[in-house]
């Protein structure tokens, strides 16, 4: 079988790497379940396996044919059901220990958190939202412009801020100062959300 593709990652894989990413239970590359089925294919193999790279868009009638293919798929409302199958005794389970370093380890863990659903449903904050509309809402009316969800999220981690006021903003659009509603929900604790000297709620908010 003859190969070509214009992806040196994915033939730089093919050819060594993937020994790297099977020892970290391939949980820090792209699409990892696309790339362990075709390197377990591969290795199902008997027959030689030959891989070339080519120049993309340099005129290969197999390569352009085939981003012609994917250019088509990805425009589809219903996308392909393609068969990720590993038989058992290719699949690998997990990373190895001796192969990783902290810092690999602990990309690993929080990839492998991150991609629970009880972490998908802290995202998903209903207070940090109504606080993303009063921000955007906020800088129409005082600056006289329109701040996009993706610009807010931007501005808060430039760097002409200080890292402490970058700290703040971040609490602040996600409620996560401990201050008044937050005490209702511990035992024992409900008075702490009342200001003890004019008996209101404790928030957050600014007034003019």
């Amino acid at each position: 079988m003859r190969c070509i593709s214009d992806s040196r990652h994915v033939l730089d894989g093919l050819l060594g790497r993937f020994h790297k990413w099977e020892d970290e239970g391939y949980f820090l590359i792209s699409n990892s379940l696309i790339t362990q089925t075709m390197i377990a294919r591969f290795r199902a193999r008997t027959a030689d396996t030959h891989l070339e790279w080519v120049k993309g868009h340099s005129g290969d009638r197999g390569n352009e044919g085939a981003d012609e293919l994917a250019g088509s798929a990805s425009r589809r409302d219903i996308p392909d059901i393609v068969d990720l199958t590993i038989p058992p005794e290719l699949w690998m389970r997990g990373a190895k220990l001796k192969a990783l370093t902290q810092t690999s380890a602990y990309k690993i863990i929080r990839k492998w958190k991150m991609q629970s659903d009880t972490y998908q449903e802290k995202l998903d904050r209903k207070r940090t939202e109504e606080n993303i509309i009063d921000t955007r809402k906020a800088a129409a009316e005082r600056c006289e412009a329109e701040v996009l969800r993706k610009q807010l999220w931007y501005l808060i981690r430039k760097k002409d801020f200080t890292r402490s006021v970058r700290y703040f903003m971040w609490m602040l659009i996600h409620d996560a100062y401990n201050v008044g509603n937050h005490w209702k929900h511990i035992p024992g604790c409900e008075t702490r959300a009342t200001c003890q000297t004019c008996g209101t709620e404790e928030n957050m908010g600014v007034s003019d």
